[in-house]
């Protein structure tokens, strides 16, 4: 079995892949140095993953096991998010990533989607 945080991790994964979202992926964070190149891909403080809804917005998914804080620059980016109305999700259990996706969609046409 892999790390806490890793299982976690597959579950949102398997369940946006598992409901149809085509457009995910992952924002890494990599600094240092690649073979002689100074190496800054993605931003710190964005959302572990990124999901385009089939409404055209783009939602921001943060993962993190029960107990572990979050940076101030993630803390920062919820706060905007929030403010500014752009779907946002914190997991810290998989039931906060499906109760999110039931609560964002109800009243849709994308509200029966949802396998669980």
């Amino acid at each position: 079995m892999g790390k806490p945080e890793n299982e976690l991790t597959k579950q949102a994964v398997d369940y946006i892949s598992h409901n149809g979202f085509k457009w995910h992926w992952r924002n890494q964070v990599l600094k240092g140095m690649f073979k002689g190149y100074h190496v800054n891909q993605g931003k710190s403080g964005i959302g572990d993953y990124v999901v385009i809804f089939p409404d055209g917005r783009t939602c921001y998914i943060e993962i993190k096991l029960p107990g572990k804080k979050r940076t101030p620059e993630q803390i920062e980016f919820a706060a905007y998010c929030i403010a500014n109305s752009v779907p946002y999700v914190f997991v810290q259990k998989i039931s906060d990533l499906t109760g999110y996706f039931k609560q964002y969609f109800r009243g849709t046409q994308w509200e029966n989607r949802f396998f669980y």
